[in-house]
This record gives structure tokens, C-alpha cells and sequence, in this order.
């Protein structure tokens, strides 16, 4: 694992404490949660942009839907 030094503003960091006190987790652990969820979310951007190239809209829209459908099951919601 490699440690980082990262400079934030002083009320940036007041926060992220703050949240990862309240979920439970050490900061570090909050930090690494949130910086995979960013990156995730970047590289499925990214997927969908490389698909709309290659005009696969509906491969897309397809997937989309599934996510769609298991967010909702997750959330607790019916069709």
C-alpha cells in the first residue's frame, strides 16, 4: 500500500473526519472508499462514452436498465 500526504482546506478535512466518524471507519478507510467510487465512476463514463463511438447506443440503454432495475431491487423498490 503506499501512503500519500494530501493538503486540503482546513474545513474540507473538518468534514471528512466528521463523515467518517459518523459511518464508523478510520479516515483513511473513508478516503479509500470515496477515491474508489470516484475512479469507478470515471472508468464507466468512460465505458459509455467508448460505446456511444462506436454508436452502440443500444447496448447502452440495455445496461443501463439492468443498472437501473438492481439499484431499485437494492432499494427496495418493485415494477
Amino acid at each position: 500500500m503506499t501512503a500519500l500526504t494530501v493538503q486540503l482546506p482546513d474545513e474540507v478535512a473538518n468534514r471528512l473526519s466528521a463523515l467518517a466518524e459518523a459511518k464508523g471507519v478510520t479516515l483513511s478507510e473513508l478516503l479509500e472508499r470515496l477515491t474508489t467510487e470516484a475512479l469507478a465512476s470515471l472508468e464507466v463514463e468512460a465505458a459509455f462514452k467508448r460505446l456511444a463511438q462506436a454508436d452502440c447506443v443500444p447496448t447502452a440503454l440495455t445496461i443501463l436498465d439492468r443498472l437501473d432495475r438492481e439499484d431499485d431491487r437494492a432499494a427496495g423498490i418493485s415494477d
